[in-house]
């Protein structure tokens, strides 16, 4: 599976990201492809006349209603940083081992 198949539509990383946001899997990619995504390499949300969001400071880190994403982004923040945190823990360490055997794919 390339890059591209990792984050297309179905892809498996939607269920997970849809469980810690309490949305659906298609849901999650909807919000991922067009606010997370390019928030996180482009500073701004896609401008998009398909993806309608609004943010506002309380309530759940994203709630669908009807065709509109309401968007707590401090909620959001909460929900996934500690996720995010506990996956980079081991980078945090020097005493994690490396791998003893890599195999380069061809």
């Amino acid at each position: 599976m390339g890059d591209s198949d990792a984050f297309s539509e179905g892809a498996a990383i939607f269920k997970v990201i849809g469980k810690h946001l309490k949305i659906s899997a298609r849901d999650a990619y909807l919000f991922w492809t067009n606010f997370g995504n390019e928030l996180l390499h482009k500073a701004v949300p896609k401008q998009s006349e398909s993806f309608k969001y609004a943010l506002r400071e309380d309530g759940p880190p994203i709630e669908v209603q009807g065709e509109l994403f309401w968007v707590n982004p401090f909620a959001v923040r909460d929900r996934l940083l500690p996720v995010i945190e506990n996956g980079l823990r081991a980078w945090r360490h020097d005493n994690v081992g490396l791998p003893l055997v890599f195999d380069r794919m061809v």
